[in-house]
């Protein structure tokens, strides 16, 4: 999860940098620029940055949804994992795809694993 924010980060800084570099290749000489080019300029700059922002933002609340789904789905095994436990007395749950689930005591709580 954290690779994909990473590479959205840096694809969004690519893009944003590429953006940037076309735009500086392109400027006049400030000196013959006029007033109403620069206010031009600075108008997209701006633009740019609150695009930025938005985009970080959505970054921000699309990281929350995933983890919040991550956490929910994490929940239901465990709880799956303990009633199955209790219920047919063994300790793991072997998948018609040959994986092994299962439930193994760490220090803070119960975790699930997948092998």
């Amino acid at each position: 999860m954290d690779n994909i924010l990473k590479e959205l980060e840096e694809g969004l800084d690519q893009l944003l940098t590429k953006q940037e570099e076309e735009a500086a290749s392109t400027l006049p000489d400030p000196k013959k620029m006029s007033l109403n080019h620069a206010i031009v300029l600075s108008d997209k700059y701006f633009q740019l940055e609150k695009r930025l922002e938005i985009l970080k933002f959505w970054i921000e609340n699309e990281k929350t949804k995933i983890e919040k789904q991550q956490k929910f789905i994490e929940d239901c095994c465990k709880r799956f994992m303990q009633n199955y436990t209790e219920q047919c007395g063994a300790k793991q749950l072997i998948l018609p795809n040959g994986h092994k689930f299962g439930l193994k005591k760490s220090q803070e709580d119960l975790s699930f694993s997948i092998s």
